[in-house]
């Protein structure tokens, strides 16, 4: 979830404590860690003890102990569990280094040490199958026996022993056919959830995105259309008594026709915006999804379907955008992140207004005052109608070269 720390503490990076951003270099650290307590069996920065945060500020801040890590080990583990990721070794020099050191032989582990794994072993056996009960006596003999042939000739290297995979007893095997007790039914099974589903991948949205910016600028056209007659009826008005009846100035039946072709005009582009706009963000969203799975909030489906939701449409949308900038810019700061809210604050103030204005028209008013207030609340509908569009085409031109970009970069040089 957000603000969660995901690790073990004692082995955690300084970068994965302050909440920075993590590369390989944070696996090198935690190698040292692991490599430290292999060595020393102890953790170089101490236990949780005295706390977690007291431990966490020890991994961030502290220098590693290292007492009891021999050498050369404790020099190259000392430089895995720098404070600085570009500090460490990457990992071919890792992988070179110890190669390049000196093969001291031994047993990978001590003879008793073996001898008495040997003795558990037999014990977990005997457990298992109770027909095993027989070798108990042979077999803590034969692990002393093999523990010693071990000491005696020593495998060179590093390297676990041999895997130990027992065949399962009878109770653990059922007949071929047969299913364990309470085991259900072969595709009863719910299918897996949505999240952990296989992803397709990403694909470019650039006719997608050059329609919907073409639309959005087609729709200014209608808008600056209606302004225009808009002022001119302002004039028109603005001569006349305030408590006059507007449908006796001058050409009032013609600026009334061209108020409604315009706004005609303005529903139809404004409906192919409405088809289109879900298409390409739905598309944006897929491809989010598929570069950052399992890192976007809610379903798939609501990328589309929440924009027609009443109440929901003035705040899931901009969650998802949120979601879908920062999955496609890889960060989520910068980028041209101002550009997103700009676009969401400027789309909510043209909604805003535009659900104001669309109580009636200038010419339903019986006063001249009464028209001219109308005029005035239209024009401003209008205004923010003509800004939103324009932002939102540089927002929709922004989102969709962010992706190509993207896929063109997943798919290798020359192959875009």
């Amino acid at each position: 979830m957000t603000g969660a720390v995901v690790g073990s503490p004692g082995f955690m990076s300084p970068e994965q404590v302050r909440g920075e951003r993590v590369t390989y270099a944070s696996d090198i650290f935690c190698l040292g860690a692991v490599l430290a307590y292999t060595a020393s069996g102890k953790l170089p920065f101490g236990t949780g003890e005295g706390g977690i945060h007291s431990l966490l500020f020890r991994i961030a801040s502290e220098d590693p102990d290292l007492t009891g890590v021999p050498a050369p080990w404790d020099r190259l583990i000392a430089e895995c569990l720098a404070k600085d990721p570009s500090q460490r070794p990457s990992l071919d020099t890792l992988l070179a280094r110890i190669e390049a050191m000196e093969d001291t032989g031994g047993a990978w582990l001590p003879g008793e040490v073996l001898a008495e794994l040997g003795r558990h072993a037999v014990q977990l056996l005997n457990n298992e199958d109770p027909q095993s009960h027989a070798l108990t006596a042979q077999a803590p003999a034969a692990a002393q026996a093999q523990a010693q042939a071990q000491a005696q000739a020593p495998m060179q290297g590093f390297g676990p022993p041999v895997s130990y995979n027992p065949s399962p007893s009878p109770w653990q095997s059922p007949p071929p056919g047969v299913l364990h007790a309470g085991s259900p039914p072969p595709g009863s099974l719910p299918p897996s959830p949505h999240y952990f589903s296989p992803r397709p991948p990403a694909r470019a949205a650039r006719g997608l995105g050059t329609a919907l910016a073409f639309l959005l600028g087609v729709y200014t056209l209608p808008l600056l259309v209606r302004g225009a007659v808009l002022a001119g009826t302002y004039l028109e008005l603005d001569g006349q008594s305030g408590d006059s009846d507007p449908g006796l100035m001058r050409n009032y039946e013609i600026l009334q026709f061209a108020t409604d072709i315009s706004e005609i005009l303005e529903m139809l582009v404004g409906l192919a915006v409405i088809i289109v706009w879900p298409l390409w963000f739905q598309r944006m969203r897929n491809n989010a999804d598929a570069f950052a799975p399992v890192r976007l909030r809610f379903a798939p489906g609501m990328a589309a379907g929440a924009w027609f939701i009443p109440v929901v449409n003035l705040f899931m949308p901009k969650q998802m955008s949120n979601d879908i900038w920062t999955a496609t810019a890889g960060r989520a700061r910068g980028a041209g992140r101002w550009l997103l809210h700009l676009w969401w604050w400027c789309w909510v103030a043209y909604l805003v207004s535009y659900v104001n204005d669309s109580f009636g028209s200038w010419y339903d008013n019986d006063s001249v005052s009464g028209a001219m207030s109308d005029i005035i609340t239209a024009q401003a509908n209008i205004l923010s109608g003509v800004v939103s569009a324009v932002v939102a085409v540089f927002f929709v031109r922004r989102l969709t070269s962010m992706q190509q970009a993207r896929i063109e970069e997943a798919r290798g040089p020359g192959l875009s």
